[in-house]
Order: structure tokens, then sequence, then C-alpha cells
């Protein structure tokens, strides 16, 4: 057997722990000296490896602690040896890619809940892991200030090295000032995203996110690996959907003169104000940013999403305080709904949702409708498609 790995019963391991028999005990200590601390790979003859660290030796046995695990990794042994190096040598950002590529169903990342021998203290341990960039993941990554004993995270940490924490209970890293907590926020199914404010240099790491999850997960982030940005920043998104609630929560105004928009790759604009909440077709790119503000005329702009089914937001802007209405008909003519009736409305962007209902509050049949926004003295129509 490969000094990489050794076989073991199934029976053996138990969640986050395991024990080798007197026998395998044996050929453990013959060939790995009998260290404590000793990291080792066991196979379970199922199809599943551990990585896995020695934290008791006895005559009669060897415990330890499961630190990573994946499955399905096929009857290669260079599969598993590929996989082992990369995880040893600490490459978790190449480990996902690298399992995919051998067709590996499943990777747990690397636990920060083991029994490694640090070559740190714990002292020194808090000084290396960056503070606010821990995450656990389940479909997505997110971001955790609490470590639970057997499962898993990523961690970002400024120099190399391995570290203990202890096992007792929950481990809790210090805490920090998260920037992000008085920043606007847009969330992509749910996923969220932080913008409008200012990250001092040496803060910059907190909000790097770890490397992308493979194929067929969730992920939001803007381009390099952010989660909040200050006035700019590309959107990539990785959706199992076909569509994509995007909602938003607008703390930090952009300033006079300005506006935040949201862009997507079709060139569609979405004027981010106050809150609200969107479905549109699902896209893997979007360019968010601080947009400075033409001068002011009576506009009716393209509904987004179009075409829509139920929700579309209908944009126009006003040159000066007036009276408008806005109104939907159907393609014969017929008021289907009245949006705003005679109302005033003062000098800006403004941004009314329709939920393809009429005035009863009915649902309307698929089809085109045409939406009219009248002032005083102007009028402008334009189509849109209820599509279900």
């Amino acid at each position: 057997m490969h000094e990489n790995y050794f076989t073991v019963n199934p029976s053996k391991i138990n969640q986050n722990n395991f024990s080798l028999s007197k026998k395998e005990s044996d050929h453990f200590l013959k060939s790995r000296r009998g260290k404590i601390h000793e990291e080792i790979w066991l196979l379970d003859g199922l199809g599943t490896a551990y990585h896995a660290c020695v934290k008791e030796i006895d005559d009669n046995y060897v415990k330890g602690t499961i630190i990573d695990s994946f499955s399905n990794y096929g009857e290669s042994k260079l599969n598993v040896n590929l996989i082992i190096g990369l995880i040893k040598g600490r490459r978790m950002d190449m480990v996902f890619e690298k399992a995919t590529e051998l067709g590996v169903k499943s990777i747990q990342p690397l636990l920060v809940d083991h029994c490694i021998k640090n070559k740190l203290n714990l002292k020194r341990a808090e000084e290396i892991i960056i503070s606010g960039s821990i995450y656990g993941f389940g479909g997505s990554y997110q971001p955790t200030s609490t470590l639970q004993p057997g499962k898993g995270y990523w961690v970002n940490a400024s120099a190399d090295g391995e570290v203990t924490l202890n096992s007792g209970g929950a481990a809790r890293i210090k805490p920090f000032v998260d920037r992000a907590a008085d920043a606007n926020v847009i969330r992509f199914n749910g996923m969220p995203l932080y913008f409008g404010v200012t990250i001092p240099e040496n803060e910059l790491q907190s909000y790097e996110l770890p490397p992308k999850p493979p194929a067929g997960a969730s992920d939001v982030r803007f381009k390099g690996g952010w989660r909040l940005v200050e006035d700019y920043g590309e959107v990539e998104v990785m959706n199992t959907s076909e569509t994509l609630t995007i909602s938003h929560d607008i703390q930090m105004e952009p300033g006079e003169h300005f506006y935040w928009a949201l862009t997507s790759e079709t060139g569609d604009e979405i004027v981010l104000d106050g809150t609200g909440e969107i479905v549109v077709a699902s896209s893997e790119r979007f360019i968010l940013e601080r947009k400075a503000l033409v001068p002011l005329v009576f506009t009716l702009h393209q509904n987004f999403p179009n075409p829509f089914n139920p929700n579309t937001q209908i944009h126009f802007t006003l040159g000066k305080d007036e009276l408008v209405s806005l109104n939907i008909f159907d393609i014969q003519g017929r008021l289907v709904n009245s949006l705003i009736n005679n109302s005033n409305f003062p000098p800006g962007y403004h941004n009314i949702t329709w939920d393809g209902t009429s005035a009863i509050g009915t649902q309307v049949p698929s089809g085109m409708y045409l939406y009219k926004l009248v002032s005083e003295n102007q009028t402008i129509t334009r189509k849109m498609v209820l599509m279900k």
C-alpha cells in the first residue's frame, strides 16, 4: 500500500472520527512511525477517501479525527493521489477543479476543527486568520463566525501554516467591524452582495470569497472574488434555475446627480432605489455601478423584464413636478388597469411595478399590452409582453 493512504473497515469511521484495529494499528505504527498528529489518508473500500490525523495511540488501537473526505474517486489510485497531493499542499483552490476532471462527485472542504499538530500557537492563529473570511458551504457559501465540530469551512489566512482549534465545542473567531452592515445590499436568489461603502486597504481580504464552487452549485460574487465594492463591480452569477430573483435594499444614497444601476448583459437597466424585488431571466453577468444623471426630461422607458411573468417594472423620469397617469391597455385599446391616476410626482426617476393583474385584481392572460404615461402636455406609449 502506498504510504499516502491505508485501507480501513468502513465501520471504523464514525462521522468525524476513526479508530484503527490492532492489525491496522501495527501497520500504521510500522509505516508511519506512530506519531501523534500525523496526517494520514484512509480508504474505506466503498469509494470514499478520508484525509485524517491521529489523536491517540495505544497498543490496541489508533484513533483520530477526519479532516476531509471525497467520494466516488473511481478505481484509480492515481486519482486518489492527485487529490491527496492537493489537500496535503493546502491547494484547496484547485481541489474542486481537479475533482471535477476526475469525476469525483462529492468533496467536503477542509475542516478548521481538526487535530493537526499546530506549527503556530493559538495566539498567532488568531493573528493570521483574516477576520470575517470564514465560510461554510450548503449549496452556496455562507459567512460564519462560529465553527461547529464536524462541519467543513473555508478559511482565508495571511500566512502559511497549520492551525489547531479546540474541538471541545464550538470555536468562536474574534469579531471584527463588518463594513457590509452599513452598506447597500443586492441579493441574487437570496445570495447577498454589498456596495456603497469604502473599505480600508488593510481590510480588503476580509471581503474576499472562497474559490468558485463546482458546476451545479449556486454562487454570486463581484469579479475578482469580492463580496463588497465601493461604486462599481462586475457581478458573476452561477445559477441552476431559468429565472433569477433580484432584490435590493439601498441604505447609502449615491449622492446628488447620481443613481445606483444594475445593467444586464442585454443592456437592460434596473434603477436601484429604496427597496425592491424583481424576477428576471437567468444571466451570468451584470454591471453594478454608480451612474451620473443626465438632464431629466419627460421619458417613459422600456419595462424590465420584457417579456415578463408575473411582475415587471415600469420606469419613467420627469423634469419637473407634474400630474401624471400611467395606464395599461390591451392590444384592442381597452383599459386593463390604472397604475397611476392623475397623481403629482416630483422631478426625478420613478419605478412602478405591475403584477399582471386587472383593475379588479384578476390575472390577465398572456399577450401584448400597451402602457401609456400621460401628463398635462405629453403622452408616451410603449409595448410589453406578458408570457406565462
